[in-house]
């Protein structure tokens, strides 16, 4: 079956940054997405539409991010969490079951705020995308549905 309007698309990937690999589907797991309905890019998009199971591809991308500070409020975070950010400039976060850098910006228990900053650890680098795809099926509209309401729940943060 071909890639197309909801069609369930399971991706194999691994990604390369400097020669080292920094993320894989062996690592983590395969990436699923419903094409036309899950948020991916437009360049992914178009090579995998009307591709079939097998199909492998590199996708070459130069990261270009600036720093994204957040404000929390104090009691966003517990106790232990806290003063590590104290006591360090930097920290790293659990976001959605991965683990992230951040600069510590300010910890103000009368303000009730704490300020974050984070920036991707691979701004100014090549980054390269092996991607095969695994799987490819048609799902009926009430899976579409379904695959939507994860997606939206995957996105969301521990921070919010």
């Amino acid at each position: 079956m071909k890639v197309e309007k909801g069609c369930l698309v399971k991706l194999e990937y691994k990604t390369i940054v400097d020669g080292n690999v920094v993320d894989s589907s062996e690592i983590h797991k395969p990436i699923e997405v419903v094409y036309g309905h899950t948020s991916i890019s437009k360049e992914l998009a178009d090579k995998i539409k009307g591709k079939e199971k097998g199909f492998e591809f590199e996708l070459k991308q130069t990261v270009n991010s600036k720093p994204v500070r957040s404000e929390f409020s104090y009691g966003s975070f517990d106790e232990d969490t806290v003063e590590l950010m104290k006591k360090n400039k930097e920290i790293e976060l659990e976001v959605n079951k991965f683990w992230y850098p951040f600069k510590v910006i300010d910890v103000d228990e009368e303000k009730d705020r704490i300020i974050l900053e984070y920036e991707d650890p691979f701004k100014g680098k090549s980054v390269l995308h092996k991607i095969k795809i695994l799987d490819v099926h048609k799902l009926d509209l009430k899976e579409v549905i379904k695959h939507e309401k994860t997606d939206e729940e995957d996105s969301e943060t521990d921070f919010e």
